[in-house]
């Protein structure tokens, strides 16, 4: 994680597709850099201690730091552990149908008007299934878009792919962001109200804080 920067086309992306994000956060992505080994603490506690390398067990994960330094950890922590899970726990797949059942599942969705958006980074099994799954989404759009289908792909939660599919990245305020508050703040009474005023402050009134139609479709 500590070699992974945004790139200047990233950066460009983003300007055009999140013009609500301002000139200052954007120096900010620029510069920052994630830090593990400053901020997270891995523990393997084994189900029986018997030395062999294929021990079972339950892995801990710390995350300790600042918010600003530690709330971009959560999406690629768990998309690893997903990953790692699906490459040595549960091995019982394949990348086979991968494409035809996530345009199918799009069809039916799109045909049927549903509006929705991709959600499955921190539960896709690996990159590459993630990859699959939204060529299938994506065909079936251009097949919508043929036939007149009033449903829709909104977009996707993971930025990357956004920008390599041509689709708009989209997200939902974390509850994380209203518990904080509720933290520095000492009010649970009044959060939620005082979270959403500082976002409308942050962002304008043009921008929701989730939208309207949404149905998550994890990988």
């Amino acid at each position: 994680m500590e070699n992974i920067r945004i790139t200047q086309e990233e950066l460009e992306f983003l300007k055009k597709t999140c013009s609500y994000l301002s000139t200052p956060y954007y120096h900010f992505l620029e510069n920052f850099t994630l830090k593990p080994k400053e901020h997270i603490t891995l523990t393997f506690l084994p189900h029986s201690d018997v030395g062999d390398e294929d021990e079972r067990g339950d892995i801990h994960m710390l995350v300790k730091g600042k918010w600003i330094d530690t709330i971009l950890y959560e999406i690629p922590l768990l998309a690893l552990t997903s990953e790692a899970y699906f490459k040595f726990i549960d091995t019982d797949w394949t990348y086979d149908g991968q494409v035809e059942k996530a345009r199918e599942k799009g069809r039916r969705l799109m045909e049927a008007g549903c509006v929705f958006s991709e959600f499955g980074s921190r539960r896709r099994r690996d990159y590459h299934t993630h990859d699959l799954i939204l060529q299938g989404l994506k065909e079936a759009q251009k097949e919508g878009e043929e036939k007149g289908w009033t449903g829709k792909l909104s977009g996707s939660s993971n930025v990357h792919f956004a920008m390599k599919f041509g689709i708009p990245p989209v997200g939902t305020v974390a509850h994380e962001w209203f518990m904080g508050v509720a933290a520095i703040t000492d009010s649970y009474k009044t959060a939620t109200e005082t979270a959403l005023d500082y976002w409308v402050a942050t962002f304008g009134r043009g921008v929701s804080p989730e939208p309207v139609e949404k149905m998550n479709t994890s990988v």
